[in-house]
């Protein structure tokens, strides 16, 4: 059986996107992404959770997004799991972190002329989105 890496998600930009260069010469951008879990308890009370996702976009489309999301923007993303892995220097122990590296990203935007961090109160806009 062959394996699937694939993993949709939206969420609030908890940050603007970051490019930089790599002494290789590539690109790549970073943004984390807030992801929100409402339940009721078994008492009927409300309970929330916030997951904080890192993620990258690599190579050229990257400043692209940089250049047109802004922190607590709402977005859909689309991407692969990957997990980086390195010794700690201070500790000597292996670390290691899961990420996501985004190979398409939508603004559900911020809609009704609200504040960054409001809900949407709508379907997202076509022309808002970035072209991969």
């Amino acid at each position: 059986m062959s394996n699937y890496n694939r993993t949709v998600l939206t969420g609030h930009l908890t940050s603007k996107p970051e490019t930089k260069e790599l002494p290789s010469g590539t690109t790549v951008t970073e943004c984390d992404i807030a992801v929100n879990k409402s339940w009721k308890d078994k008492s009927g009370e409300w309970q929330e959770k916030v997951s904080f996702v890192p993620c990258k976009i690599w190579g050229e489309r990257g400043p692209a997004i940089a250049e047109r999301f802004d922190k607590g923007q709402h977005v859909l993303i689309e991407g692969e799991i990957e997990m980086d892995s390195w010794d700690d220097k201070e500790t000597g122990k292996k670390r290691t972190k899961l990420s996501i590296i985004i190979t398409k990203m939508l603004k559900l935007g911020r809609l009704g002329g609200g504040e960054p961090n409001e809900a949407p109160k709508s379907a997202p806009k076509k022309d808002d989105d970035v072209p991969f």
